[in-house]
This record gives C-alpha cells, structure tokens and sequence, in this order.
C-alpha cells in the first residue's frame, strides 16, 4: 500500500465532528460526466463517475480548499444483492499537479457491483481523520464504449501493402502495372513506365501525362503488389508478438484502387483481396446480395482465424463517397435523371434531365469519387440510408440471425467530419443494436468534441495526441508537452480509454522519416514535392531516428487509451507523405535484422515495441495501463515527460527521456510517490544490438535508481 496499512480508532472529539459533518453532507452523483455535487464540508467535496458497470470502473474525485491535506484513500467494498461485503479496496487519491485542489483516484473492481459501501480517510498536518461507512449505488454511465476496446492495441493494415501469400489473386487487369514484392521502390524500371504510358494513352484522363515531372510521380500509385488477406492470416502470429488486441483494415470492398476508397460495391469483398483465385468484379443489380468466393472466404476463415487468436477486426467504411465505377453511379451516368440512384448523389442536371455535372470528393466537380447527398438536417437522402443501412448489418451479423460473433467487430469512419450528426446517431443506433459491443471510431483530425457524448462516435483517430508527441520527439524546446498532452486526454473517460493514439499512419509520413525530418510540423512538407526539390530526407532512419521511433512504443503502451501501429511502425519502416509511406512490408529484409551482432544501424526496434506493448498484457501491469488514471509530474526540463498511472492503491511511474544524456528524475518526485516504493526494474528503450540494454539483462544502475538512459524510458511501480 502506498500509505501504509491503517487502523481504526477513535478520533478526538474536533475530528469527530468533522467527520460527523464530512459524511452528512456527502451527495454521490453516478450518472453525468461533470456531476452535479455538494461539499462534503465547508471546504471539501466528494463525486463519483462510474464508466463502467460490467467492469466496475469509476472515478472518485474530491475537491478541496484545505491546505493541510496530505494524503486522501478511499476504502471501498462491494455488495452483490443480498450476499455479504467482499474484501475492501483501498484506492489511493492522487493530487493533480496542475490543480493542487483536486484528488482523483480510479476505481476497478473487475466485476459488476449492485453496491458499494465506501469509508474516506485523510491523512492532515493534525493527524489522521477518518469517515464512516456509508452505502451507495454504482449505475451505469450515460456514455457507453467497448470494454474490449478501452486500451486495446491496434494495428493497421493497408491489405494490398501487408503480405502476398496468394499470387493466384493477384491484380493483372490491363490498368495495373504488377511489381515484385522486394523490387527497388525508388526505381521505376524500364517496364513499369513503357506500362505507364500504355495505360495513359489508353486512359488520359485516368493516367495523365506528366510533363516535366518524373514519371515514378504518377506510375506508382498504379503499382500492384499483390497483398491479400491470406497474407494477413499467415502472419497471426506476428500481431500476437505485438500484442495486438484488434485489427484495423483499411478498405477491403470492391474498388479498382490500391487504397480502395474508392468502392465499386460496399457488397463485396475484392477479389484481388480474397479470392480463392483471379477473378473479375462483379457488377451486380441493386437487389443481387449473394455471397461471391471472396465474401466467403473473410466470412467463413479471415474473421474465425482472426477471433481465434484473440483478436477483433474492424474495417473502414466510406460512405461519404464511391468510385465512378460504383454500380449505381454508373446507372445515373446512363439514365440521367430517369435514374433510380439520382438522390444518391451529389448531382445536377440540365434543363433537359442530362447530367450536367457532379461533386466528388474532397468538394471536386466532376471528381473519381462522387459524393454521396446529404440534406439540410445533416443526413443521406433515405434510399442510400437504407442502403448504408443493410451494408452494415450484411458485415455485422452475416447470417442475420442476431447473433453477431460471426462478423465484423466494429467500424472506422473515413472522413466523418463531412458527413451529418443526423445520420451517425442513427447509423450508431443501428450499430449498437446489432452488436452493443462493436466500437465506432471516427477519422476527425481536431477535437472531435460533442460528437463523443455517447451519441455517434466512441472515440477517434486521434490526431490531436500524435501532434505534440512527435514534436516533443523532434527535439521541439518548448516544456509543455506534458500540458498539451493533459488537454488531449479531457473527455469522458470511457472515451479517452478507447482513443486511437498514433502517431503515424496511411495519411501521413512514416513515424521515423518525420523523425529524420525535423521542423516540419505533423504531416507538413512531406509531400512528392519536397521529395522532388530535395528538402526532404527519405534515406533509411538513422540510429538516432530509430531511438526515438521506439521511445514512441514505451509511450504509446503507457499512455491512456489504445495505441495504435501502423504496420511497419514497429521496424522504424521510411516513407514520406502519401504514396510513399504506403510501402510492401519489407519481410524480405526482417530477417537479416534477427542477428544481434550486427551493426546498431541496421537493427530495428521490434523488440521494444514487443517489449513496452507487452507491458498491457502483464497481470500485475495490465489493469492499470488499460484502464488507470493519469497524472502528470510537471518539470521545467523539456527533455523530460514523466506521468504516473493510478488503478486502486496501484502506482505506475513513467519517464521518458529525449535527449543525449542520462537523466536523473529524483528532484522531480514529490515525496508522496517516492515513499514505500519498491521499485523494480525494466529495461529502457534501446537496441537489442547494445548488450548491457538487452531486455532481460538487467539496468546498468542501482536497482532502486531514478537515472533514465537517453533516449530511453523507465517505469516503476510500487509492490
């Protein structure tokens, strides 16, 4: 215990009447995020924010003007019906850092409660003061989100980009320019642009020309490569040594893209993806729902393979917009204004009813990718409702028999921000219907704000947390990353347990170029331009770079919410701005990097990502990374990012460590997470190459030692 062990006795008789008047006035408010209360005292008030009731996750937060306080615990025991109270449960109040006033501690019980029977007990400069028992209810919250999902770790995947362990179905139609797995990616070759000017003299307008550019600037996004869910399932294994909790695949229906965000049929799964063997799509009528070979294939052996690995799949949906070649489309582009799709899209007609023109996106007239019609309430047109509607339940429960283990476990939304709240809190509680526990997860690139009070979305891809962490990364000098970080982390805690934290991904540049490039900003400059006019630094990573790339994992798994990787983020993979971070998974080269006696250089930081991920699965680690609360330790030093983790009277202490030189926290401490500590060790971020860092091996300092190496991390954690 962090306070020690207490016992009961009798107080003298001021501390009496205050306790007396602690408990009398005491008001518990279970239901809203910022809930309504009244002071406990004259100067002190106790609140209750339960986000869990299946795991029995809640919040106890006591205000307080009392500058005498010192220590604050809650004692709590819980009452399921009729059967008498279990073992208390101490949970230790820490005081925030930013606001000496407040104390939060977080509560899990790891099962549900009807009942719980707390007792306060503050430690003051007069002594010790202790409350009485009293009883309370422990209700579910008003904002609701997956327990599997609150700090799970997930992994994306672009299919096409992974594995290739079905050559039979790989792309070969005359508008793709196939290449080798382990082909040069900055040399085009001979083949690949006599390809491409074949397939731009057939198709100018899909393949232009590109005048004083070189020609690998457009030919590459015409590439194949052949990846396919079948190369995802045979490397299983792989995401396990990762301990990845869910799969995050990027676009996998029908589309004649790489990407795929441009779908043909939300109906089906490519082919080129899937299949048993090469096929071509099938352009099917509005009211054929049949099930193709590659349908069967994800239904019948991606999702079980997947599910029997402990693992959960989640698929991206773009409803905002389709590709030219989506079925319906191509009805409105032959029958005009006849058509039966014409309020699918955002399209205009003539005097005459002839298509005269139509948005595609982003906002393009006339684009690849038309829009889908929105109304003035902020919702689709009701044919393509309905339409979104059956897609969803068809990948939710296949065989509608209401039971969803057999589908999809949820959905990330591509561009939500252009799509109307209308629709989503319909969509949601379509969703929820189906699969209460199937998460949502929003592309929204700001604060996604009201849009996570429990009506449309769980959580999002959050940007907002990738952006100050790889600034303080690059070296950025400003000491408030740590603030930055706690204004992320300010929603409802069930939505902040289940945030996607990355700090890379397909949109942006990889996490180790942005490391190579510094004073860029996120996600600025990276483009084909600056690779073009020489301003951007696309070489492998050097050792430096990959430091700090695997400094990321030891933030990205002691964080709250649920890290996310982008592949290849775990072996520090190069790659600018989009379509260069959309490199093949180099498993070609993984294994001339398993030597440890090779040079630093050469080495990746799979181990630390495998290593610091780990940590989630741990049984002592585990709860309070998943589910604990934060508290930041502020420092003047800018180098330093050093925050605790709270779950119960558990204590986790977490310092990263940027810069050169080894760093001694100590003098940054308070007192109160520095006493009765027994202070494990685990190893710092670093190369499995350096043997005194190896993992296993041991820390070079004293075991009990608040020195962090450069460029590394430590945690400790008291008994």
């Amino acid at each position: 215990m962090l306070f020690g062990s207490y016992s009961p006795r009798f107080l003298q008789s001021k501390a009496q009447i205050l306790a007396i008047a602690l408990l009398s006035l005491l008001m518990l408010s279970l239901e809203a995020f910022v809930p309504e209360t009244e002071p406990t005292s004259s100067d002190t008030s106790l609140t209750i924010v339960s986000f869990s009731q299946t795991l029995g996750l809640a919040d106890l937060q006591l205000e307080t003007s009392r500058a005498d306080l010192q220590s604050v615990a809650v004692t709590i025991q819980t009452r399921q019906g009729a059967q008498s109270q279990t073992s208390a449960i101490r949970i230790v109040l820490q005081r925030s850092s930013s606001t000496p006033s407040h104390w939060q501690g977080r509560l899990f019980l790891g099962k549900p409660a009807d009942e719980l029977a707390c007792q306060v007990i503050m430690t003051t400069t007069t002594g010790l003061q202790e409350s009485s028992n009293f009883d309370l209810a422990f209700e579910s919250s008003t904002v609701q989100t997956p327990d599997w999902a609150k700090g799970a770790i997930w992994y994306s995947i672009l299919p096409e980009r992974f594995a290739n362990a079905n050559p039979a179905n790989d792309p070969m139609s005359n508008l793709v320019i196939p290449k080798a797995w382990d082909a040069a990616w900055e040399d085009p070759g001979d083949d690949e642009i006599q390809r491409y000017w074949s397939i731009s003299s057939a198709n100018p307008k899909l393949a232009p020309r590109t005048g004083s550019r070189p020609v690998w600037t457009s030919s590459i996004f015409f590439r194949r490569y052949g990846g396919d869910l079948q190369g995802i399932q045979s490397h299983l294994d792989w995401l396990k040594s990762l301990s990845v909790d869910a799969i995050y695949l990027l676009p996998i229906f029908q589309s004649p893209s790489l990407h795929k965000y441009d779908a043909t049929d939300f109906r089906h799964i490519d082919p080129t993806l899937a299949a048993p063997q090469a096929q071509d799509p099938q352009v099917l009528g509005p009211d054929q729902w049949q099930w193709t070979p590659a349908d069967n294939y994800f239904i019948n052996e991606f999702l079980p393979s997947v599910h029997k690995k402990g693992m959960r799949v989640v698929l991206d949906a773009v409803w905002d917009h389709v590709s030219v070649d989506h079925w319906a489309f191509q009805d409105v582009l032959s029958q005009d204004i006849n058509s039966q799709y014409a309020d699918w899209f955002d399209v205009a007609f003539d005097d005459a009813g002839r298509l005269d023109h139509w948005f595609g996106w982003p906002h393009r007239r006339n684009g690849h990718m038309p829009k889908a019609r929105q109304t003035a309430a902020g919702d689709f047109t009701p044919a393509y409702k309905e339409h979104i509607f059956r897609i969803t339940r068809r990948w939710m429960d296949p065989d509608d028999d209401g039971d969803p283990s057999d589908g999809i476990d949820g959905w990330r939304l591509d561009v939500a921000g252009e799509v109307g709240q209308t629709f989503w809190r319909d969509w949601r509680k379509l969703v929820k219907s189906i699969n209460p526990d199937a998460v949502i997860i929003a592309e929204l690139w700001n604060d996604a704000g009201s849009s996570l009070d429990g009506s449309s979305f769980d959580g999002q891809m959050n940007y907002p947390f990738a952006y100050p962490v790889t600034r303080w990364l690059d070296g950025d000098s400003r000491p408030d990353v740590g603030k930055e970080l706690a204004q992320v982390y300010n929603h409802h805690p069930a939505v902040d347990l289940v945030q996607l934290n990355l700090l890379s991904s397909h949109d942006t540049e990889r996490l180790a170029s942005r490391l190579m490039n510094p004073g860029r900003g996120f996600d600025q400059q990276a483009g084909t331009n600056a690779l073009l006019d020489g301003t951007y630094d696309r070489s492998e990573p050097d050792l430096p770079a990959r430091d700090r790339s695997a400094l990321a994992a030891a933030l990205l798994a002691t964080w709250p919410g649920a890290p996310m990787i982008f592949y290849g983020q775990e072996i520090a993979m190069a790659g600018a701005d989009d379509p260069d971070n959309r490199r093949p998974m180099p498993w070609h080269a993984l294994s001339d990097q398993k030597n440890e006696t090779a040079p630093p250089q050469t080495l990746h930081p799979l181990s630390t990502y495998q290593y610091w991920l780990s940590l989630r699965k741990d049984p002592s680690l585990s709860p309070v990374l998943r589910y604990g609360d934060l508290n930041l330790v502020l420092t003047p030093d800018p180098d330093l990012l050093i925050f605790t983790r709270s779950l119960n009277d558990t204590l986790v202490i977490v310092a990263l460590n940027r810069s050169d030189q080894t760093k001694d926290i100590k003098a940054f401490m308070p007192e109160i997470l520095t006493r009765d500590l027994s202070l494990p060790d685990h190893p710092p971020v670093r190369w499995i190459a350096q043997p005194q860092y190896r993992v296993g091996c041991g820390y070079p300092q004293p075991l009990v030692s608040w020195l962090v190496a450069p460029r590394s991390a430590r945690l400790w954690k008291n008994p």
